[in-house]
C-alpha cells in the first residue's frame, strides 16, 4: 500500500479493504491519513465481516496459502469486493529459491517452517489473469515505483474503471 499512496492512485474519499490484513498495521496507517479502511484477517481479525470497498489490498497473502484451490479462491473473493481496484502484492522469486528452505508444493518451505510461493511479476500476472479472467492493468504498477525491487505488485481494476487509470499511473 506504501506504493500505492506515494503514487497517489487512491483518493481520500476512496474506500479501503485490507482482505488477509494481520495484525491491522495498514488498516491504522489509513486511518489515520483519513482513508475510510477496515479490514479481515483469517488469524487476528476473523470476527471483521469481509465488505466491498472501492480499493482492496491483497498484499502479500496469496504467497502463504499453500493449498492452491484456497488461494484461488482467496483471490476471487477479494475480486469480489473491489468496486474499483483490486491491488495485490506478493514476494518475487530470487533465484531458485533456496535461500528459503526447502521445497514444498509449488512453493518452498522458510527456516521458520512457513510456506512462501514465490513469483515473478510475469507469472502472477499469469495467475491473475487465468483466475480472474480479466487483464491486469497494463505495464504492472508505474514504472517510478521503486517498490518492485522488494515485491510484485499488480493491480487489477474493474472494466467500468479503465479510463480512470491510465491518468492516475496506474496499476
Amino acid at each position: 500500500m506504501k506504493c500505492v499512496l506515494r503514487d497517489t492512485l487512491l483518493d481520500r474519499d476512496d474506500s479501503v479493504f485490507d482482505y488477509g490484513c494481520g495484525h491491522g498495521d495498514d488498516i491504522r496507517h489509513l486511518q489515520g491519513l483519513g482513508f475510510n479502511c477496515d479490514g479481515w484477517d483469517p488469524v487476528h481479525r476473523p470476527d471483521v465481516p469481509r465488505r466491498p470497498a472501492d480499493a482492496v489490498n491483497l498484499g502479500y497473502v496469496l504467497n502463504v496459502i499453500e493449498d492452491l484451490q484456497e488461494r484461488a479462491e482467496t483471490l476471487r473473493d477479494a475480486w469480489q469486493l473491489c468496486r474499483k481496484v483490486l491491488v495485490v502484492a506478493a514476494r518475487i522469486s530470487v533465484g531458485d529459491g533456496g535461500e528459503f528452505g526447502a521445497e514444498y508444493g509449488d512453493g518452498v518451505l522458510t527456516r521458520l517452517g512457513t510456506f512462501q510461493k514465490l513469483y515473478t511479476q510475469a507469472k502472477l500476472r499469469e495467475y491473475l489473469q487465468g483466475v480472474l479472467e480479466t487483464e491486469p492493468a497494463p505495464n504492472g504498477f508505474s514504472s517510478r515505483s521503486r517498490c518492485l525491487h522488494r515485491s510484485t505488485l499488480l493491480g487489477v481494476a474493474r472494466p467500468t474503471c479503465w479510463p480512470c487509470l491510465p491518468r492516475r499511473h496506474c496499476l
